[in-house]
């Protein structure tokens, strides 16, 4: 009898005056949710950022009552291979439910490799390399729009609104900017257009200055960048002229600009009411504005973790909850198509905020 009236008294304890529970009801195994990034000189904060906020906010929501969710972030540092060894990492050591990935094309291939026979989830919020999905496998989705869909707008933008004709295409010496000139060329041919009159590979950026004067020479009207805009920048800078400079998309990651004449296709409903609640709450906590490399990353954290709650953390289930998924991310709703591409309209835009 004594231990019936002492297990009635902690449970008084542990309600409000209306008998309602004061104790949590988050699980204690918290539900993982890897995040793959870059290193280095690379290092994707922006991203870290766009996932720890979605996680934290899940956490603090009462929309995942039987749930909480633990980010685990690692990071590709090291030798060639390494971006393998971090996904078998996150399947066999952290057991997480799925992964987002913030790499470039050429790691997130590995990374795709690896969640192949692991049969694992796996959402790209960076790369834009068409091929990451022309695998055709079930368990790749891509939040970001791929070089075709952008390479379309800005080819639409270039040739068909502004009516330009030289033209001139810059590729820096990576993977994803030769996948990028690649794409957006084959593109420009298939819709009846005539490839830029100049291609300038660059290399490891040596020379700057000559190649800005031979732009100068050619009377040049317009630039198109295949490479992140932080390394090009002082291109558009040594310029001088104002001469629109066209970006792909996913360099509003790192980079915004109020300059008029940088151009960037941008989802079609950024920005938007949830948009910019996102970024002004963004600031509150991390003390600067995010671009659309945060949003991305948020949007895809926040999608995995709606279906997460929708039907459990069973990499199987979550992988076939997203290829029916719609979900209203902050850059738009997200849904995807057969082969785990975002369905997603895309317009042309100035950016609108400045680099931190």
């Amino acid at each position: 009898m004594i231990a019936v009236y002492i297990l009635l008294f902690l449970t008084l304890l542990d309600t409000d005056d209306q008998g309602r529970s004061l104790k949590t009801s988050k699980q204690s195994n918290p539900v993982k949710i890897g995040l793959l990034v870059p290193t280095g000189k690379s290092v994707d904060h922006f991203a870290i950022h766009g996932a720890e906020f979605a996680v934290s906010e899940a956490n603090e929501s009462d929309n995942y009552q039987d749930q909480r969710f633990e980010l685990v972030v690692r990071s590709c540092e090291g030798p060639w291979g390494m971006t393998s060894k971090q996904v078998v990492n996150f399947v066999y050591e952290d057991r997480v439910s799925g992964i987002i990935s913030s790499l470039d094309g050429e790691n997130a291939h590995l990374a795709e490799q690896v969640a192949t026979k692991t049969r694992l989830p796996i959402l790209f919020s960076r790369t834009t390399d068409p091929t990451v999905t022309q695998a055709y496998v079930p368990w790749f989705f891509r939040v970001i729009p791929d070089d075709r869909i952008l390479s379309e707008a800005l080819i639409n933008e270039i040739f068909s609104v502004r009516k330009l004709s030289r033209v001139a295409l810059l590729v820096p010496d990576t993977y994803d900017a030769r996948v990028m000139a690649e794409t957006f060329l084959e593109r420009a041919g298939n819709l009846g257009f005539s490839p830029p009159e100049h291609i300038i590979y660059l290399g490891k950026l040596d020379s700057v200055e000559l190649k800005i004067q031979d732009l100068k020479d050619q009377k040049i009207e317009g630039l198109v960048f295949c490479g992140g805009i932080r390394a090009l920048s002082n291109l558009v800078d040594g310029f001088g002229n104002p001469e629109p400079a066209f970006f792909g998309m996913r360099y509003l990651s790192n980079f915004e600009t109020d300059d008029p004449n940088m151009v960037v296709p941008v989802p079609v409903n950024w920005p938007s009411k949830a948009s910019e609640l996102f970024r002004m709450e963004f600031t509150k906590r991390y003390g600067y504005k995010p671009g659309l490399g945060a949003a991305y990353t948020y949007d895809a954290t926040g999608l995995l973790i709606h279906v997460i709650g929708q039907v459990g953390p069973d990499p199987e289930k979550i992988r076939s909850a997203l290829q029916s998924v719609y979900f209203e991310g902050v850059t738009g709703p997200v849904s995807f198509d057969e082969n785990g591409n975002r369905n997603l309209e895309i317009r042309i835009t100035q950016p609108m905020l400045k680099q931190d």
